[in-house]
């Protein structure tokens, strides 16, 4: 078994751990939780739907060998990805400000908002054809070439 297998055996376990001990209430309509999550119930569904395609199709984004033998579903879950998170982090934003604290605000603000300017830099680099700059944007100030 090759260690990258295992690695991603291990990580959906711990998803799995963490959606039966954390996020079990959806199932429930009467668990006390949704007492707090009942003013954004209908934001949930297009964030938790975001929020699931981003990780999911970002993470296809670093195989080589997806990207090497089979661009076409490189470029779509490319797609996907953007998609994902221009609707998971705008929605958090929203949700943020009816049903947070106020100090979680600023903080939810700021990490929606760094992750659609990256996921914009990496665009903006791929629709310029600077495939180097859009595999790795570390090397060079933010501001360079947008």
């Amino acid at each position: 078994m090759r260690p990258k297998y295992l690695l991603f055996a291990v990580l959906g376990l711990m998803a799995l751990f963490v959606l039966w001990n954390n996020e079990r209430f959806f199932l429930n309509p009467q668990a006390p939780e949704w007492a707090h999550y009942d003013p954004i119930r209908w934001h949930l569904l297009p964030h938790g739907i975001g929020g699931s395609l981003a990780p999911a199709f970002g993470a296809l984004q670093f195989s080589t060998r997806l990207r090497r033998r089979y661009l076409h579903l490189h470029r779509l879950s490319g797609r996907l990805y953007i998609a994902g998170t221009f609707i998971a982090a705008p929605v958090a934003i929203w949700m943020a400000f009816v049903s947070s604290p106020w100090f979680l605000i600023p903080f939810t603000i700021v990490q929606a908002s760094t992750w659609m300017l990256f996921t914009l830099a990496a665009y903006l680099c791929i629709r310029r054809r600077d495939m180097r700059a859009h595999r790795n944007r570390s090397d060079r100030p933010l501001n360079a070439g947008l």
